[in-house]
């Protein structure tokens, strides 16, 4: 079963969440039921949050400063 993405939370601790496998299958679950999970950042998502947020370029293993 799973993974699954949160569609909505309540108030009350409840969460709606449904399948991220094409199956369109929405429920409710008890909040304290789910585990996080982080999907680790891909190699091109770590470069463009590098060259963000340090102004750096990186290319084929190398890191270059941007002129500004």
């Amino acid at each position: 079963m799973g993974p699954y993405e949160v569609i909505q939370v309540f108030e009350n601790g409840a969460f709606e969440v449904e399948t991220i496998d094409g199956q369109d299958s929405v429920f409710l679950v008890n909040g304290h039921r789910l585990k996080k999970y982080f999907q680790p950042p891909t190699k091109k998502d770590f470069t463009q949050q590098v060259q963000q947020q340090f102004g750096m370029v990186v290319e084929n293993g190398n890191t270059n400063l941007l002129e500004t």
